[in-house]
Order: C-alpha cells, then sequence, then structure tokens
C-alpha cells in the first residue's frame, strides 16, 4: 500500500508536458507517465475507480516498456467488470489525441464505393448482351478492334495526365525545399524531370482526335453573348471551385466533430458518405452550369463556320443511356471524381453529338416548352406555324441528316420529318443511328421503323434482312442511280463502339460526303 500511495503520489507530481502520447484504451482514455529512470506508470478511470498499472522497466527501453504496460493495461481493463472502457486499435506514436486513427477511413471508403459505385458496375457488365455484326455481308464492319484501341487510348492519356501531376507536386516541393533551406535536391528534381517527360510522351503515343476538344479555336471567333443564364452558370463554377477547395478542410473538421461523439471505426462510415454526397452535389452543380452556357442553334450556326449535321428523332429519345465513360466525362469535376459517383449512366444524346462534333457542329430541335436545353446537339425551340420550313432548310444545307432509326414511337412530327427526308431532300447524305436499346426493344424499335420507311425508294433496301442487332450506324453513300448502304457495328453497345463507329465511318464517308456537299449550297439554311 505504501509503494502504491509513493506511485501516486509521483504520480500527481509529474509535469503536463511530461505525459506521453501512448494511450491503448478506447479514445485514448489511459494516460502514460514516466516516474523516474526505469518505472513507468499509467492511470484511466472504469466506473468509479481509478486505476493505476505501475512497471520496473530495468534496460528496457522507453517504447518497449510501453507496450509492456498497455497489454497489461488492455488485460486489466478488459478483466475488470466496473464500466465500459474498451481496447482500441493501436495507434501509431506522434498522431494527437483529436485526431482517429486513418485505418478507419480506409474501409469506410471502400465498403461505401462499392456499395453504390461497384455493385452497379456489376450489374451493368452482367447484364450486358452480346450482339451479331455479320461481317459476312460486305455491307457491314466490325468496330470491335477499334474500340478497343480508343479505350486503352484513354486509359493511357489518363496515366500520363497522372504523371505529369505528380511531375508538378514535385517540382513544387523542390521550390518549397530551395526557399526553406537553400539547397537543391537533385534526386527529387531528376525524378520531377522524368515524371514530366514519361507524362508527355504517353500523352503522344496516346493521342487521338476523339479524345481531344471537339471544337477547335478557329470554330469559336464568336463570344457566345451574354445573357442572364450564361452569369448564373459562371456565378455555379465558382461555387462548383470554392466547393472543390473547402471540401478538403470540412471534410478534416468534420472528421474532428465526429471522432468527439462517435466511436472510431464510425468516423470512417461518415466520412465515405460526406465523399459521396459532396460528389453528386458536385455534379449536379457541374450539369446544371453546362446547361445554363449550353449554346443554342442561332449562336451555334454562327460561331462555327462548317457545315452542320441535323439530327432529327423523337423527343422520347432524349431520355436514352449508354454505360458512363471517360468519354461521357465533361469537365475536369467529372473527370475527377468519375470513379466514386454512383451515376453510372450517360445521355446518348450527347456521345453522339461529342463524336459527330469532330466534322461539324449538330443541331436539333428541342420540345415545345422547353427552357433549359439539355446537353448534346444545340437545340432551339421552333414556331409550331413554321417549324417545317425551318427544318427542310436545315435539311437541305446540312452536311449530313443524323436520323433516329429507333425512335420511341413515330408520332405525325417525325413522320412528316422521314417523308421530307424520302421525296424532298436534294442530296443522299443520310445517317441512321440504331439506338442503345435492348436487344429485344431494338428489335421491335427498328421493325416498327422499316415498316414506316419502307415504301419508301431511298430506304427500302434496309428490309432485305441484311441489318443485323450488332449494327450501330447506316450511312447512305451518294452513287450514280440509287445510292447504297452501309453498316458500321459492334458486340456491344457503348459509347467507345458508337465513337468508333463514327470515326470509321467518316474516314469513309468524308471523301464522298464533302464532295457532294461542296456542289451543293454553303447557306446553313438558318433564318432567325
Amino acid at each position: 500500500m505504501r509503494e502504491m500511495a509513493q506511485v501516486d503520489a509521483r504520480l500527481r507530481a509529474v509535469q503536463p508536458q511530461a505525459w506521453l502520447d501512448r494511450g491503448v484504451l478506447e479514445n485514448h482514455a489511459d494516460l502514460v507517465a514516466p516516474l523516474d529512470r526505469d518505472r513507468l506508470a499509467r492511470t484511466w478511470i472504469q466506473g468509479r475507480y481509478r486505476l493505476v498499472v505501475a512497471a520496473k522497466c530495468g534496460a528496457l527501453a522507453v517504447e518497449d516498456c510501453v507496450r509492456l504496460t498497455g497489454a497489461a493495461t488492455v488485460h486489466i481493463s478488459r478483466r475488470i467488470p466496473l464500466g465500459t472502457v474498451v481496447a482500441a486499435p493501436a495507434a501509431s506514436p506522434g498522431i494527437p489525441l483529436s485526431l482517429p486513427p486513418l485505418t478507419g477511413l480506409v474501409p469506410g471508403l471502400i465498403t461505401v464505393w462499392l456499395l453504390f459505385v461497384g455493385i452497379r458496375m456489376w450489374a451493368q457488365r452482367a447484364s450486358r448482351e452480346a450482339f451479331r455484326v455479320g461481317v459476312d455481308d460486305g455491307r457491314l464492319r466490325n468496330v470491335d478492334a477499334s474500340a478497343r484501341r480508343l479505350r486503352s487510348r484513354n486509359r493511357g492519356r489518363r496515366w500520363g495526365q497522372i504523371l505529369i501531376g505528380l511531375c508538378l507536386i514535385t517540382v513544387l516541393g523542390e521550390i518549397l525545399l530551395v526557399a526553406r533551406e537553400a539547397r537543391v535536391d537533385v534526386a527529387g528534381l531528376l525524378t520531377g524531370v522524368v515524371l514530366g517527360a514519361g507524362g508527355l510522351l504517353v500523352l503522344r503515343r496516346c493521342a487521338h482526335p476523339s479524345l481531344t476538344a471537339t471544337w477547335l479555336f478557329r470554330h469559336r471567333r464568336r463570344i457566345a453573348s451574354p445573357s442572364l443564364r450564361r452569369v448564373a452558370s459562371v456565378s455555379l463554377s465558382m461555387i462548383l471551385g470554392i466547393l472543390v477547395t473547402a471540401l478538403p478542410f470540412a471534410g478534416l473538421i468534420g472528421v474532428l466533430l465526429i471522432s468527439l461523439v462517435e466511436p472510431v471505426q464510425a468516423v470512417g462510415r461518415f466520412v465515405a458518405y460526406g465523399v459521396v454526397l459532396a460528389v453528386m452535389a458536385g455534379f449536379l452543380l457541374d450539369r446544371a452550369a453546362q446547361r445554363l452556357r449550353a449554346r443554342n442553334t442561332h449562336e451555334v450556326l454562327k460561331s462555327d463556320d462548317r457545315p452542320h449535321f441535323l439530327y432529327l428523332r423523337n423527343f422520347g429519345d432524349d431520355a436514352m443511356t449508354v454505360p458512363v465513360s471517360g468519354l461521357a466525362r465533361r469537365g475536369p469535376w467529372q473527370i475527377l471524381t468519375g470513379w466514386v459517383n454512383p451515376t453510372r449512366t450517360a445521355r446518348f444524346e450527347e456521345t453522339l453529338a461529342r463524336a459527330l462534333s469532330r466534322y461539324g457542329p449538330v443541331i436539333a430541335v428541342d420540345p415545345p416548352g422547353s427552357r433549359l436545353p439539355k446537353l448534346g446537339a444545340a437545340k432551339t425551340t421552333l414556331p409550331h406555324n413554321d417549324w417545317q420550313n425551318q427544318v427542310e432548310k436545315w435539311a437541305a444545307n446540312a452536311y449530313g441528316v443524323v436520323v433516329s432509326g429507333t425512335p420511341a414511337e413515330i408520332n405525325p412530327g417525325l413522320k412528316w420529318e422521314l417523308q421530307m427526308i424520302a421525296e424532298h431532300l436534294p442530296h443522299d447524305r443520310i445517317l441512321l443511328v440504331l439506338g442503345s436499346w435492348r436487344k429485344i426493344e431494338l428489335y421491335h424499335r427498328f421493325a416498327a421503323f422499316l415498316g414506316e420507311v419502307s415504301k419508301y425508294k431511298v430506304f427500302r433496301s434496309l428490309a432485305d434482312g441484311w441489318v443485323t442487332d450488332g449494327v450501330l450506324i447506316l450511312a447512305r453513300l451518294p452513287a450514280p442511280g440509287d445510292g447504297s448502304w452501309c453498316g458500321w457495328g459492334a458486340t456491344s453497345r457503348t459509347a467507345w463502339s458508337y465513337t468508333a463507329a463514327i470515326d470509321e465511318a467518316f474516314a469513309l464517308l468524308d471523301s464522298h460526303w464533302s464532295k457532294a456537299h461542296r456542289a451543293g449550297t454553303t447557306d446553313n439554311g438558318y433564318s432567325p
């Protein structure tokens, strides 16, 4: 008893700065203090008592003595039914008392990613249907190899960007080192140079026109006129920038606050849910900003001197989607957070418009009553009493008329457009796009389309049974007489395969269509 009284008196005399941060109980409830050169003590509150474990360390190092007393503390705390103090995971030396171990965050992030993203990715791949291209027919071409090559190059570009980012971080660290210590770390500087050179080399080797900006600077001579919508777009982009900047600090404050009232193991789960919510909020802000600054048909035709594409579809096709991919992500926010975004689909029209915009701007008609245009083709709402005249002018002067060959329904407006193409279009530059529907729905929609257009001479050969379910696009080749159709397809319907199909199609079509277009009018057919 006298010895314990001496230990207790020595503990009370220990100065605050001498206490060691080596707690092993929950929330580091046990305090550790050196009593003298060869003695160490731990004390904690359990129930209505204050417990003390003291040990004579002898020749042992301090850290070895800390480990031995820690094991004894955990053993005693578990076997004395005086309270609910529970042993916590071993913390690394030097971690502040207010911060939970980072090991609690990683499992939480992985679990939430699997629940919100991983399961949906697996379900999409497991339910993906295989289609038949039918390359035995000379009119059909398989683009699977091109799609794989495009996807591989996109991954290479991402790695190149990562290497350049690491290079910039390394160089910044060297600059700070020079400013702080007035010396240069040659090895670090060489590492940064190697990373940067490697990144540039990878980017050059993986370059592909479909993976770069689709609008060249020379086609953006005219800046869109200022408007309330564009002011709102800039405001949302600024809010998104503030969110990106403040997110790490908000996350750190959230971890600190949650760790005060929740067990350490729960912090990872809360932080992971917060990451997902922040990513979704940023995604919605980013999409809203893009839609607010989207150009309408008038602005696109005035600012881009290339001949345009006219996209004709049933308005119900606007809801069609494809599995999300690197091609569908627009802007830095979507590229950086795409891996954790639970939205695993992208609008089909955006993929189609991005692929076609390499060859010319894509325009379309917006449904009546639309206030905020959707992304994809540049749209405008036409007056009800004059929309047919305007669509006919656009079609006559278009580089190509793009038609949805699997519409949701063939309503009177689409019927008139199909008749106009078949009977009044002064050229044969027609591109049919078969949508990314499930196989059975694809059969029904394309059969209904053929039932409507097979009475027209220009479409009649499509009903001969040579178009397989793997066909993605069909193009009309101008030729003496009636012309001919050819198709490009793949075994899967993804953004990669549609983009590869359009690239391969225009490698053939450009020579035919450009010659035919130069022989016709150059007016864009817009009547503001």
